[in-house]
C-alpha cells in the first residue's frame, strides 16, 4: 500500500487549508456585504473571517465604525507605520 502525501505550498500550508480559508472569506463577503478590496485588506491585515461578527456590531455599540470603514482605517494605519523587516 502506498502512502498519500498532502500537497503543500512553500509556507507549509496544505491545499485543503487554503481552500477552507478562501471559502470562509467568500462566506464573510456575502454575509457582511464586503467588497473585494475590503476583503483583500482584511486578508493582508491577518483578520480571521470567522470572527468578523465581533467587529461588525456597529449598530449595537455606539462608538464603533461599520466593518468596511473599520477595516480600511486599520489598513491605512498599518501601512503608515514603519515595519521592521
Amino acid at each position: 500500500m502506498g502512502t498519500y502525501k498532502r500537497s503543500q505550498d512553500f509556507n507549509g500550508t496544505s491545499v485543503m487549508q487554503k481552500v477552507k480559508k478562501q471559502a470562509a472569506w467568500v462566506e464573510a463577503k456575502k454575509k457582511y456585504g464586503l467588497s473585494r478590496a475590503i476583503v483583500q485588506m482584511a486578508i493582508e491585515l491577518g483578520l480571521n473571517p470567522n470572527k468578523l461578527g465581533k467587529i461588525a456590531d456597529h449598530k449595537q455599540e455606539a462608538g464603533q465604525e461599520p466593518l468596511p470603514k473599520f477595516t480600511q482605517t486599520l489598513f491605512e494605519k498599518s501601512s503608515k507605520s514603519p515595519r521592521l523587516s
